[in-house]
């Protein structure tokens, strides 16, 4: 089972492409407050930035559940389901789909209250091993159509489109 500590919940999440301009503004603004609130010698901030939401939603797309995890089936393992809270109190969490590698390597599919179209998908990318990211980045660029989704990595405070494979490159090797 995939543990997801509460604090990284979303951390890493797919939009579509329509919200790369807002992604871009919002890293700015994160990076902009997390500089003016920084206490001295590293010692944390004094106020948090809390994301907006973004203007469009993944749910927007209708993107079927079926489909995305059909295509992760076929490119990578799933796995028996999702935790998430705390280390001394994980729950988990129905209905939530997850395919990879474990710990640092996965996507979660959420699913909308339908249960049909793909309200979220998130994904835990902390890993050293290219080739786990690798194949996660891949299968998410191989939903149809992948020029219709993008990748923002809050905590990196970096976002890209999953059509540019150069990005995906640069993202994977840490450039």
């Amino acid at each position: 089972m995939l543990f997801i500590h509460e604090d990284d919940w979303g951390q890493i999440e797919v939009l579509p492409a329509s919200c790369a301009e807002w992604c871009n503004r919002e890293i700015a603004r994160i990076a902009e407050q997390a500089e003016r609130s920084a206490l001295p010698m590293g010692a944390g901030w004094s106020e948090l930035a809390v994301r907006d939401p973004a203007p469009e939603q993944l749910s927007n797309l209708k993107i079927v559940v079926t489909d995305v995890a059909a295509t992760f089936s076929e490119l990578l393992p799933q796995l028996d389901g999702v935790a998430t809270g705390t280390f001394s109190s994980a729950q988990r969490v129905p209905r939530l789909m997850a395919f990879g590698f474990g710990q640092g390597a996965a996507i979660i599919i959420t699913p909308d209250r339908s249960s049909q179209y793909v309200d979220a998908l998130t994904l835990s990318l902390d890993t050293s091993e290219h080739e786990a990211r690798y194949r996660i980045l891949a299968a998410i660029a191989a939903l149809s159509p992948a020029s219709a989704l993008m990748l923002v990595d809050w905590l990196q405070g970096c976002s890209l489109l999953l059509s540019d494979q150069t990005a995906i490159d640069d993202y994977i090797s840490g450039r």
